[in-house]
């Protein structure tokens, strides 16, 4: 068995939710999201519409301002 209760584990994956109708253009993996109020650029890695006219991106940091 490959699970112990005993250890915890924590991950932080940067997510942000946005409705499509602000976009100049459909969200693509590899688009770039610069975040000014924690000053961090961000790769997007995977785009899932929700169906109802948003669009949640998941980010990757690249650590750059």
């Amino acid at each position: 068995d490959l699970i112990d209760p005993q250890v915890d584990a924590t991950t932080t994956k940067p997510v942000i939710g946005i409705r499509r109708a602000v976009l100049r253009a459909e969200p693509v993996q590899g688009d770039r999201v610069r975040i000014p109020s924690v000053s961090t650029l961000f790769l997007v890695r995977e785009v899932r519409p929700d169906g109802h006219g948003s669009v949640k991106l998941m980010l990757a940091d690249t650590g750059l301002p």
